[in-house]
């Protein structure tokens, strides 16, 4: 008798994305992000804490598929200066609006002192009307309206406007997005490298961002081959940013509570000695994270060098040659 044919799936080797759909076309893959970022704009302008952070997450998608499109449409490149102008803004609100959530994650633990909790909340709630103040009269001058109107305008160019060569058709761009990806994993080792294994907040901060840029290039490569899910060294980018980002998180705080310590009074003792046991609570969390972090630190470098393209490929990073457009 014959043995039952295999139903195991082939494995697929480490790193490589999951199953595939077909290919998106860059106006495809613009458009899906430019209506996620239309879906969050009501919350954006009611100051929303989840709002605020989804709209910056949808501005940095946003600046990364923008120049994949800018030689079909050449208004993006001045959408992408106004999304990053629209990202700064809001990027100070965003960052007391996590400071705040920590000081009400380090109540609910019952370990500090309520008082000291207060007076860093109120200093961080102050400071967060101030920004949001700011950021608000911000997306005023941007006028939201007008940039989603032209954000859209920018996806139908691209969708009417046939290919002038049947490669770009084709999708002989998607080489193109492996090599700005692949400049995004040279600068990322490049910030490896300098933070090397001490605990340097403002390098480690650096990782960060360079982890962040990566992650968001190859969520457009694997989207635009046709990937369902991401891939492995996808998913550690990922993993790492948000430890990198919860320690820098933790480090604001920290911050925070010194100036607040030091602007206090010298005789109130006991309040600078509570900020001063918070601190370090705080410093030992830092501590933590930067070890989850070097734990994988090897496991980063071997899944960037596998996305950097041999120096024979480099050459000017730009979307397309001129007159290439994209179809739908």
């Amino acid at each position: 008798m014959k043995a039952p044919a295999s139903t195991s799936r082939p494995r697929r080797p480490a790193g490589a994305p999951g199953p595939t759909r077909p290919r998106r076309s860059r106006a495809a893959l613009l458009d899906r992000r430019v209506e996620a970022f239309a879906k969050v704009l009501p919350r954006l302008r009611d100051g929303d804490v989840e709002g605020i952070h989804r709209a910056r997450v949808a501005t940095r998608r946003l600046r990364e598929a923008l120049p994949v499109v800018a030689a079909a449409a050449p208004q993006a490149r001045k959408l992408r200066r106004t999304l990053r102008d629209l990202g700064r803004a809001l990027g100070a609100v965003r960052e007391l609006d996590v400071s705040l959530q920590l000081i009400e994650e380090l109540d609910a633990t019952g370990r500090f002192e309520r008082a000291s909790l207060d007076r860093v909340g109120r200093a961080l709630a102050a400071d967060r009307a101030a920004a949001w103040a700011a950021a608000r009269q911000a997306i005023d001058e941007i006028d939201l309206e007008s940039l989603m109107d032209r954000l859209r305008a920018t996806v139908a160019v691209l969708r009417r406007r046939p290919a002038r060569r049947p490669a770009v058709a084709a999708g002989e761009w998607l080489p193109l997005l492996r090599l700005r990806a692949s400049r995004r994993a040279e600068e990322l080792t490049g910030a490896v490298d300098a933070a090397g294994a001490l605990y340097l907040p403002e390098r480690l901060h650096q990782v960060r961002i360079a982890v962040k840029k990566l992650r968001y290039a190859r969520e457009l490569i694997e989207e635009a081959a046709g990937a369902r899910q991401p891939g492995a060294r996808l998913r550690l980018l990922k993993d790492l940013q948000e430890t990198l980002g919860r320690l820098h998180d933790l480090q604001v705080l920290i911050d925070r509570t010194r100036q607040l310590q030091a602007s206090m009074p010298q005789p109130r003792l006991t309040a600078w000695s509570e900020l001063h046991i918070l601190q370090r609570a705080l410093e030992d969390a830092c501590r933590e994270r930067h070890a989850a972090y070097m734990s994988r630190r090897d496991a980063l470098v071997t899944a960037v060098e596998a996305w950097r393209l041999p120096a024979s490929a480099t050459r000017r990073d730009r979307p397309s040659a001129p007159g290439t457009a994209a179809t739908s």
